[in-house]
């Protein structure tokens, strides 16, 4: 018998190749969609998961709390915490303090390595937390001016010969001792390290230091009852106010559990929870998206196939049997759609990596595997369950007769076109929205010139001098300024402050920004008031902006003007000789906070230059050829600013990306749905369209027959779709500070492609039967 069905379905595909197309079409896509989608959301679930102490490992992270109020969140906490957790906490299994992503130059033999992520400090405690396979060596090996690299990293330095024992060379400085192997981490990890080194490579490494609070230090602790954790946040205002006494007032310590370290913005690499959710929705939508399609076409042609149900139970066939028939036949159709899917996702699958920045795995294992059966088992249970029965239930006199119309088919088949539409124009204006809130991160004024800005890394310090009389000899470069970070970065330092002529701190952090006195020129940054800083090596003055002066409740720039102030970089307190326009020095996520501008030598880390614009492929390798002179030994490495701005705003790319995809897919699927209804209706009611071709109907007359429904349908899709998309995408758009509005051409735009998709299916489909010969279509059954 099955063997009989099988050979019945293929026929009936043999039969109807432009529906059996259409179906295969629609539901390919959506699976591929579904597919996508987990691998996205299995990709960020499973980061980290890898540890075998993965549920009780906790990040210590540090919150900055001013007096008036503000709350400034950190990843990092404090070096000391970590002995001090071991010593004084029975509930803390381990502790660990370690530095992630050291800018260091290594060097082995002649070549040299600018490793700028990847290499971490760590103490002896680490891989008591954290889990690596090691390939020679053990936890042990990393000792005093030691090194550990992963299989990667070794083969990058040494080629195929054996690294153990090896040496290389850290900064000029230091040189380390090959002892320890391990395997690449998975790339579904927030700790990507290629070398552990000791902490002491640092020399100057403030291990007993409360207020050491850099951006790369990190505080992990492994409780043995994960349960504990509520107790551990409430014992360390005690630990704070012993460590640092009245000043414990600004600082406070939160117990961050490992599966929430992923999804905090304050990690690297980080994507929220909520944008993860969103893509599972999507995902779900799509598949549900295809089912619907399947539906339709499915009942729309189960008015062909009435008299086969009726000879067959005319002939002792079971309304069972007919039920097993025509389940199969679904389900065969969504077994090749599964192939033609797994065949769109490996094709997708490295494009898909590319737009989110992630390595999402194509690997078959348990999870994946229980997915695709529990989705090939969903998607025939919604596609089929329903068409399968309402073809099995037909009455066989009537099947016979062909006499059969169900109002309520048609109902639910509008119902599931409107729906159609609904998510299909959700995602539409989803991604023209994201989409305008990316260009809108893109083309914004960021209160600075970023065009034609040349980013170089300074290998060394003290040449800053010789490197300017070299490079100023060409006409062709504009300006030149020396800088820790160029006017917008991610990377910024700040602290708190208080005025010279005041004995308390104010209730306020001040960012800064550390430059030479041509950073305002080389930038175009505006002065308001005041003058510039004079040039000098050492802090001695600074240049403040209006959100300081705002801080202030001060409206006029000039009674700033000669103020000092007292602030931890200088040995003396520092005028105020200038304020500037307001500039982005963090990205738009986030809103300007008050900050400075002045100059210590010892902090520069990179040379902005301003180029000409016709002089860029020019001017490059003569660029390069002064740096090898200055720097023989050191990398010409460079970024152009504008790139690097645009890496800030990777994650709402990816996002817009990922939106248009599935917008794009949500719209195919509703294109091939809106042809096959259309196709149907026209194959159904050729007789009609010849009749009224005869009695003079012309083909405007019976374009607008055909699209009436489907217009009507399109736009009660978009008034319920207005609200739902209003409402997401202002969620969305509220987690940034300066951020689109939700304008009347987003949904303008999105109504108007919807209406064009669907009045062109139906113009091509409408006007095709119209231009048949009437006789032709007058001996159709």
């Amino acid at each position: 018998m099955f063997g009989n069905f099988l050979t019945l379905i293929f026929r009936q595909f043999a039969r109807q190749k432009v529906y059996t197309f259409l179906h295969l079409a629609g539901l390919a896509v959506g699976i591929a969609g579904g597919i996508l989608t987990f691998l996205f959301i299995r990709y960020h679930y499973t980061t980290d998961r890898h540890h075998q102490k993965f549920d009780r490992i906790f990040r210590v992270v540090t919150d900055l709390r001013l007096d008036d109020g503000s709350v400034e969140a950190y990843p990092e906490a404090m070096p000391p915490l970590a002995p001090l957790l071991r010593r004084q906490f029975p509930q803390v299994e381990e502790a660990t303090f370690f530095v992630t992503n050291q800018d260091v130059t290594v060097r082995q033999g002649d070549r040299v390595f600018p490793e700028h992520t990847g290499v971490f400090l760590v103490d002896s405690s680490y891989f008591k937390i954290f889990d690596y396979q090691w390939k020679q060596g053990t936890p042990a090996s990393l000792q005093k001016n030691t090194a550990i690299l992963t299989e990667r990293w070794a083969k990058k330095y040494f080629g195929d010969r054996n690294p153990m024992g090896q040496r290389l060379d850290i900064d000029k400085e230091t040189s380390v001792l090959v002892t320890g192997i391990i395997a690449d981490p998975p790339p579904t990890t927030d700790l990507k390290a290629g070398m552990f080194l000791p902490l002491d490579v640092i020399p100057t490494f403030e291990k007993d230091n409360w207020w050491y609070l850099n951006s790369t230090n990190r505080v992990y602790a492994t409780l043995k009852d994960p349960t504990k954790e509520a107790q551990m946040e409430q014992a360390m205002p005690k630990v704070i106010r012993k460590a640092l006494g009245a000043d414990a007032r600004y600082i406070q310590l939160h117990w961050q559990p490992l599966r929430d370290v992923h999804f905090d913005p304050r990690t690297p690499g980080s994507i929220r929870r909520m944008l993860v959710h969103t893509l599972a929705w999507v995902g779900l939508f799509l598949v549900l998206t295809a089912c619907m399609n399947f539906i339709n076409l499915t009942t729309a042609q189960s008015l062909r196939r009435v008299k086969e149900v009726g000879i067959r139970k005319s002939l002792g066939s079971s309304r069972r049997q007919l039920l097993t028939q025509f389940l199969l036949e679904t389900a065969v159709l969504v077994g090749i759609a599964f192939l033609l899917a797994l065949f769109l996702v490996e094709v997708l699958l490295p494009y898909l990596n590319q737009w989110t920045q992630s390595q999402l795995s194509w690997q078959l294992d348990t999870s994946l595997t229980f997915f695709l059966l529990l989705l090939a088992g969903t998607i025939t249970g919604l596609a089929g369950a329903y068409p399968a029965y309402l073809q099995a239930s037909f009455a066989p006199i009537a099947a016979l007769k062909g006499t059969l119309r169900s109002h309520r088919t048609l109902s639910l088949r509008q119902v599931l076109t409107v729906t159609q539409f609904v998510v299909c124009q959700v995602l539409i204006t989803g991604a023209i929205v994201m989409v305008c809130q990316t260009r809108y991160f893109e083309q914004a004024d960021l209160g600075f010139k970023k065009d034609n800005i040349l980013l170089i890394n300074l290998p060394e310090k003290g040449k800053e001098h010789v490197v300017r009389q070299a490079l100023e000899t060409y006409p062709e470069i504009q300006a030149l300024t020396f800088q820790f970070r160029p006017p917008s970065s991610t990377k910024i330092n700040g602290g708190t402050f208080k005025f010279a002529d005041k004995a308390s701190f104010e209730t306020f952090a001040l960012r800064e920004k550390i430059a030479d006195a041509a950073f305002i020129p080389t930038y175009g940054l505006q002065l308001v008031a005041g003058r510039n800083i004079i040039p000098s090596d050492t802090l001695r003055e600074i240049v403040v902006n209006e959100a300081f002066l705002r801080k202030l409740h001060l409206k006029d720039p000039n009674q700033i003007l000669g103020r000092k102030l007292d602030y931890y970089l200088a040995h003396s307190s520092l005028p105020i000789v200038g304020v500037v326009k307001d500039f982005h020095h963090l990205s738009l996520h986030k809103a300007i906070e008050p900050c400075f501008i002045g100059s210590q030598a010892s902090l520069y880390q990179q040379v902005g230059i301003k180029l000409a614009v016709d002089d860029l492929e020019e001017t490059l390798p003569r660029i390069r050829t002064v740096w090898e002179k200055i720097y023989p030994q050191q990398p010409f490495e460079y970024q152009w600013l504008d790139q690097q701005l645009a890496q800030s705003y990777q994650a709402e790319g990816s996002l817009a990306n990922l939106i248009v995809l599935f917008a794009g897919v949500a719209v195919w699927i509703c294109g091939l749905g809106l042809f096959g209804l259309i196709r149907f209706m026209a194959e159904t009611r050729t007789k009609e369209i010849g009749i009224r071709k005869v009695l003079g109907a012309s083909e405007g007359q019976i374009l607008y027959l055909f699209g009436k429904s489907f217009v009507i349908m399109a736009a009660l899709g978009f008034v319920v779709a207005v609200p739902i998309a209003t409402v997401l995408m202002q969620s969305w758009l509220e987690q940034f500070t300066y951020r689109i509005s939700l304008h009347w051409l987003y949904f303008g735009g999105t109504l108007l492609s919807t209406l064009a998709l669907t009045l062109a299916v139906i113009a091509y489909q409408s006007i095709r039967a119209a231009r048949t010969n009437p006789v032709y279509s007058l001996k159709a059954e």
